[in-house]
């Protein structure tokens, strides 16, 4: 039971920050995904053997995929995390102005976060 990868996102379409260990097809899914996300809120999305979970919250989307075994609030509890950690770094004007995978200082975090939670 462990998280496989996290994104940050601007709106739907523009990721700042990622990070996975692993190799496969789940960053091109999760960009489908995420065009379906509801404009506000949270939700978890199960795909073949794999849980996606996602908070979307004043147009930044946090997102993490999990094996199926993956209990919801232990998912939800690490975006959670991702998204205060994120926002006591970047002020809304700062994210706002960021772009495509300029935050690279943030997939350290997020790599870190993924160790703690699994």
């Amino acid at each position: 039971m462990s998280i496989i990868y996290s994104l940050v996102s601007r709106s739907y379409d523009v990721v700042l920050s990622e990070h996975t260990e692993f190799a496969g097809n789940f960053q091109q899914i999760s960009r489908l995904l995420m065009r379906k996300m509801l404009k506000k809120g949270k939700s978890s999305i199960s795909y073949d053997k794999y849980k996606f979970h996602y908070i979307f919250d004043n147009n930044i989307a946090y997102l993490c995929m999990s094996d199926n075994n993956l209990r919801d609030e232990i998912g939800f509890s690490f975006l959670i995390d991702v998204k205060r950690k994120f926002l006591s770094m970047y002020s809304d004007s700062q994210i706002q102005e960021f772009h495509a995978y300029q935050l690279i200082e943030f997939n350290e975090i997020l790599q870190n976060l993924i160790v703690y939670c699994s």
